[in-house]
């Protein structure tokens, strides 16, 4: 039984279809069974709050526009927010963004146990290789932009950490056949 990605659930598979302000996202969740987190060779459950350094990636951010490296669609500046939860080592993240007076939400989980797992994105689901190192989650995936002069691979590394300052900075490392590019993201905890 699934109830809500804040509480309690059964983990499954299933696509299903968002519709807000006359965007149509498709969402597809890629779960697991729920496993005890191994920190250091000992179980989550026998940590606290505080012993833990992947706690402090659960709440509300919403990005810092000012502060970040811009992330346009279409030409208009996209502004966006996550609510993360942890669910043992996993990390379920639920995204929406805010583009031109219209709103749109994508929700997954990070399955951090160092397999391949889909995820959903603007244009495609994606398969994504999550892991934790220390206080970090690292992500990494491959995306083939589509163009007139042919296809070609992006890789792509994800690293979300919580600064010092208490922020979640997330960065973009994309490497592409004729060039590299770095773009990082800041975001605020939201009461």
């Amino acid at each position: 039984m699934y109830e809500r990605p804040d509480g309690p659930h059964c983990r499954y598979s299933s696509p299903r279809i968002v519709f807000a302000a006359g965007l149509c996202v498709v969402v597809s969740l890629a779960l697991a069974p729920a496993a005890p987190a191994r920190i250091g060779g000992a179980s989550s459950a026998a940590l606290t709050e505080e012993d833990d350094p992947r706690s402090a990636f659960e709440g509300t951010w919403r990005i810092d526009l000012e502060r970040s490296d811009p992330m346009t669609q279409q030409g208009l500046e996209v502004d966006n927010a996550y609510r993360l939860t942890l669910d043992g080592e996993n990390l379920q993240a639920v995204r929406t963004f805010y583009s031109g007076g219209r709103e749109a939400a994508v929700d997954w989980t990070f399955v951090t146990d160092g397999k391949a797992h889909e995820i959903p994105g603007l244009r495609r689901p994606r398969q994504t290789r999550p892991k934790w190192k220390k206080d970090r989650l690292t992500v990494s995936y491959t995306l083939t932009l589509e163009t007139q002069r042919g296809d070609f691979d992006i890789d792509v590394v994800e690293t979300w950490k919580v600064t010092p300052d208490g922020e979640l900075e997330i960065r973009y490392d994309s490497r592409m056949p004729s060039r590299s590019q770095t773009r990082r993201e800041i975001y605020v905890r939201q009461p």
